[in-house]
């Protein structure tokens, strides 16, 4: 009797530690289960490698971290969003037997797409949707931008030019076609004779990015078509890395020639560093949190034990 007692306190126990939070970042928790969950679901992923437990929860952190930063800007993962990235997968694996395993991971849908489907969405939409194209985060950047547009209106037509000299270090030569990605050329290319290994002309986006390739298709019909050459473009045209202050140099017969003064938007990477204190961050496990630090110097700053 004494023996049943003492193992169902123990179960009691272990049940309560796996539930009790082992780590919080604004608003979410996450406790010992889901890390353990979520560790077994990456090593299905990763065929077997082991990620270590420190380096799993670090990892869960951050995607937290990110989530938290675009609530704060008005753009929070939904659940709608979740099933909607289920979907995705589900119709887009190249590994269905791999992904069927994924899932038998977790007791329920609800952990699989709170924990797996989360941690896959949360840092593409932060790295490839918000950090790009928020203009809360991206502010400072555009308005120097905006700046050097007016400045670039009010110059007299000489003038004009003289602002897109291809020696500045943040004019590129943009060549711009109606129905293929454009390529660009910096200016480092444009003086081969200083660099023998300077880069050819490259594109901007591939062909396979259709939502850029659909719009560098109505910008050509709608802008570069209708305005003369040469002549500056009233407004900053958006790219995904950089605003671009633009020049139409010369209007060709399949294509355009563009001078543009770009200014290069922060990465997700800086735009992490700089919300990211925002957020407050626990872990409550001191041994974990030592690793952490030690292993992931993102951490360092961010996260404080009580």
């Amino acid at each position: 009797m004494k023996k049943i007692l003492f193992l169902s306190i123990f179960i009691l126990l272990s049940l309560s530690a796996c539930a009790k939070p082992l780590a919080t970042a604004g608003n979410q928790t996450i406790t010992q289960n889901d890390l353990n969950l979520q560790r077994k679901a990456l090593q299905v992923s990763y065929q077997n490698t082991d990620m270590p437990e420190a380096v799993a929860l670090g990892t869960m952190l951050r995607t937290c971290v990110m989530y938290e930063i675009m609530k704060s800007h008005g753009i929070p993962v939904t659940d709608d969003d979740l099933i909607a990235e289920e979907r995705r997968i589900d119709e887009n694996t190249k590994e269905p037997e791999t992904l069927e395993k994924i899932k038998m991971v977790f007791a329920s849908k609800r952990d699989y797409r709170r924990l797996y489907i989360y941690s896959v969405l949360v840092p593409r939409v932060f790295s490839y949707s918000f950090a790009r194209y928020n203009s809360d985060v991206q502010k400072g950047v555009h308005d120097a931008a905006e700046s050097y547009l007016q400045k670039a209106i009010a110059a007299q037509v000489d003038q004009t030019a003289a602002l897109f000299d291809t020696s500045n270090s943040s004019v590129v030569l943009i060549t711009a076609y109606p129905d293929k990605p454009w390529t660009v050329k910096a200016p480092d290319t444009l003086h081969p004779e200083n660099d023998s290994s300077a880069p050819q002309e490259f594109a901007l986006w591939s062909e396979s990015d259709s939502e850029m390739c659909e719009w560098a298709e109505r910008f050509y019909a709608e802008i570069i078509q209708d305005t003369d050459a040469p002549s500056l473009l009233q407004n900053i045209v958006e790219l995904p890395s950089a605003y671009h202050v633009v020049y139409l140099k010369e209007k060709r017969d399949e294509s355009a020639l563009l001078e543009s003064r770009q200014f290069v938007k922060k990465d997700s990477n800086e735009v992490f560093a700089e919300e990211a204190p925002k957020v407050p961050v626990i872990v409550h496990n001191k041994v974990l949190l030592n690793r952490m630090r030690e292993t992931l110097p993102w951490s360092r700053s961010l996260i404080n034990h009580p």
